[in-house]
């Protein structure tokens, strides 16, 4: 068997400047465990698993959902208690009317 007669042509890739959360999506809808990365000449520069999507998710749900209570995304657990209320003030003031 010719070896052109193997080879894909139209592929599912993502480009290298693609956004974290449209690769997630695209790697979800065709329900890959892998995806190449191509660059613009759509030369291979390597590829996405399905475990570093699951771990963007992770991380982006957890974004949204710090945001959902208020919380900004650099604000974490050993952030001081004064400076952890100035962030939160505006959102508790709004909650509390």
């Amino acid at each position: 068997m010719p070896l052109a007669e193997l080879v894909e042509r139209d592929l599912v890739t993502v480009v290298d400047t693609d956004d974290q959360e449209t690769v997630a999506a695209k790697v979800a809808h065709y329900n890959f465990l892998a995806i190449p990365v191509v660059d613009a000449e759509r030369r291979l520069l390597g590829i996405i698993t399905h475990d570093d999507v699951i771990d963007v998710l992770k991380d982006e749900a957890t974004e949204h959902l710090y945001r959902l209570a208020g919380v900004s995304g650099d604000e974490r657990i050993e952030t001081p208690a004064w400076e952890a209320l100035k962030k939160r003030l505006p959102w508790l003031g709004v909650n509390l009317i």
